[in-house]
């Protein structure tokens, strides 16, 4: 008999938490390190855009006219998905002081590292895993660890007719205290040990 593929029950990341992990994202160091996870965290969480997705993006993508993003998905299948002028605003602020602080790409990719060169998925789910650490983000019902993969259900479980209808995806902001576009519930966020702290920012020089 064939053998059964088990799937990974996704994590239920709420509002608040994903306020907590912007917060503390940027405030790590480099700075452009700080800001490129917080930003893409944003903007999955936001439009449900895969990892990959997000990091393949360049500067070309944004559509600032039309608040409109253009991706290329599985299997270089591409598509343009609406946003929020919010998110636009973002990522254009994103652009305007991530090359202040280290210039340009060769490749112009939209996001980028410490040395200008556009993130590896891999690093960054690892400076995610140890982000979550850091926060004291508990497993989920089903015994499961929070994933950067998973943010994609925060937006398709909390704006579900962002997809169905066309209409622009809900804001990212760089502001953390409004992740995801809307202010979270009234809980204290979850403070953030020292060392998970440290821990995280080990990520910060790739390639």
């Amino acid at each position: 008999m064939p053998s059964r593929v088990t799937r990974a029950v996704p994590y239920p990341h709420t509002p608040a938490q994903l306020s907590s992990l912007l917060t503390r994202a940027r405030t790590l160091l480099p700075a452009v390190y700080g800001l490129t996870l917080a930003t893409v965290i944003g903007l999955m969480a936001a439009t449900g855009m895969r990892i990959g997705e997000a990091l393949a993006l360049k500067t070309t993508s944004l559509d600032v006219t039309d608040d409109a993003l253009a991706v290329i998905g599985k299997y270089g299948k591409q598509r343009r998905i609406p946003v929020h002028p919010s998110t636009t605003a973002a990522l254009t602020s994103y652009l305007r002081t991530s090359r202040t602080l280290v210039g340009s790409p060769h490749d112009q990719a939209l996001f980028v590292t410490v040395n200008a060169t556009r993130p590896l998925a891999g690093n960054v789910e690892k400076a995610f895993r140890a982000l979550t650490t850091a926060c004291q983000l508990q497993r989920g019902t089903g015994r499961n660890e929070p994933r950067l993969h998973d943010l994609r259900q925060l937006a398709a479980s909390t704006f579900p007719r962002t997809r169905e209808s066309g209409s622009p995806s809900p804001a990212i902001s760089t502001s953390s205290a409004r992740g995801c576009g809307r202010r979270p519930p009234p809980t204290p966020p979850t403070a953030c040990s020292t060392d998970a702290h440290r821990r995280a920012a080990q990520f910060h020089h790739e390639r």
